[in-house]
């Protein structure tokens, strides 16, 4: 039972287990940005990694890009409220993404260079920041669908219970694709423990 399985697990569980026995599944947190294939036979699960980083996490990038703004770490919360007043100003950062695959290292760059030349206030950074990390996920995921031609998603992790980036994602794969996403409640999105008793109580019922 891994990590990711954990956070896999927690979020069928708060999806009340709508989901079908394969599904993609976003895992975004501090350290991890993957884009995984579940097949999933009552409470055994088998994982395909399909995309994500190569170098950065969201949440590095988030993190990073906070503590040059002032905030502490970890970041995530605090630039969310942030960018809130900043929705509809923020600044465009350049996305780079190849078919599945993400780079966070560029748009850390592009930020780190307005910072520098104080082109920008906090607000529109950290609402640029969400808006980039948004879009470059949905790029991503929509490439995998489009391999896979598997229509339902699990958003989970820590970076994925930010509000605008979640909504982001949801509205564009209904939006382009109609593909059903599912995401735990904003809580349970960063709870591997839930995942792991949901998962033992599988096996048990299982025998």
């Amino acid at each position: 039972m891994s990590h990711q399985v954990n956070h896999v697990a927690a979020g069928i569980w708060s999806a009340k287990n709508l989901l079908s026995h394969e599904f993609l599944a976003v895992h975004v947190s501090g350290g991890t940005t993957e884009i995984i294939k579940v097949s999933r036979n009552r409470s055994d699960y088998k994982v395909e990694l399909l995309g994500g980083t190569d170098d950065l996490a969201a949440g590095q990038f988030i993190d990073r890009i906070g503590v040059l703004l002032g905030l502490s770490f970890p970041a995530g919360p605090q630039l969310e409220k942030i960018a809130a007043k900043g929705q509809g100003a923020g600044i465009k950062i350049p996305v780079a993404v190849s078919g599945s695959k993400i780079s966070f290292s560029g748009p850390e760059s592009h930020v780190r260079r307005i910072l520098a030349a104080k082109s920008a206030v906090p607000a529109e950074i950290a609402s640029g920041v969400e808006w980039c990390i948004a879009d470059s996920l949905f790029k991503a995921i929509a490439a995998c669908i489009k391999e896979s031609g598997i229509g339902k998603v699990l958003l989970i992790g820590s970076v994925l219970a930010n509000k605008y980036i979640n909504s982001y994602i949801k509205e564009k794969l209904i939006k382009d694709f109609g593909a059903e996403a599912f995401a735990p409640a904003s809580e349970y999105s960063s709870d591997n423990a839930v995942g792991a008793a949901y998962y033992a109580l599988k096996a048990m019922s299982k025998g």
